[in-house]
């Protein structure tokens, strides 16, 4: 179906990525979802699914915005291989660095542009380093399973924020405060059902 309305949408620049994407998500869930390889898998996932939405000649203006969304997801997909057994110190702490980086390249990424979207962009940067970098220095303190379950919650739902900055940067500031209104949404969404 995705597929279908990839070519439907974008014909055969649709499928560039949709395809690519399509593979991604099956090898994850079929066979590397237990492998060391699945946090490369869902963060090329996550990269795609950005490139995909990239529009008509946009896949080269896209791609910074997609390898942050794709390290940001490779890390909180790393931290979620210990939601259960917890997790050795130095996987949060790799988060936490992961975290600073990402927020330091978004706000990198935006200085070019008009004020008020540098501004909206540094707020947005703001709630996704608070959002997961809260959760992730707890289980680096204290890296037990519980610690590490609210610290890969934390990192999903930080991707909104993450993604309305990188809206803000690309100059869409409106799209990105609206796409940040999902965020305390997702949160009560989390409080009935798992993100991870």
């Amino acid at each position: 179906a995705g597929l279908g309305l990839a070519a439907l949408a974008r014909g055969r620049r649709g499928l560039a990525t949709a395809v690519p994407l399509a593979g991604v998500v099956w090898a994850y869930d079929l066979a590397l979802k237990p492998t060391p390889a699945a946090a490369a898998a869902m963060a090329a996932a996550r990269a795609l699914n950005v490139l995909g939405g990239a529009g008509p000649g946009g896949l080269r203006r896209a791609l910074p915005a997609a390898a942050t969304v794709g390290v940001h997801t490779g890390m909180v997909t790393r931290l979620s291989r210990y939601e259960v057994s917890g997790a050795p110190p130095a996987v949060p702490r790799q988060a936490l660095a992961v975290t600073a980086a990402v927020g330091a390249a978004v706000l990198v990424r935006g200085h070019r542009r008009p004020t008020r979207d540098r501004a909206l962009a540094a707020a947005l940067t703001a709630v996704y380093a608070y959002g997961g970098s809260a959760a992730q220095l707890t289980a680096a303190r204290a890296p037990s399973a519980p610690h590490v379950r609210r610290a890969v919650a934390a990192g999903i739902h930080a991707l909104i924020p993450l993604q309305a900055a990188l809206t803000a940067t690309a100059g869409r500031g409106t799209a990105g405060a609206a796409l940040a209104c999902a965020l305390p949404w997702a949160r009560r969404l989390g409080r009935k059902v798992s993100p991870t």
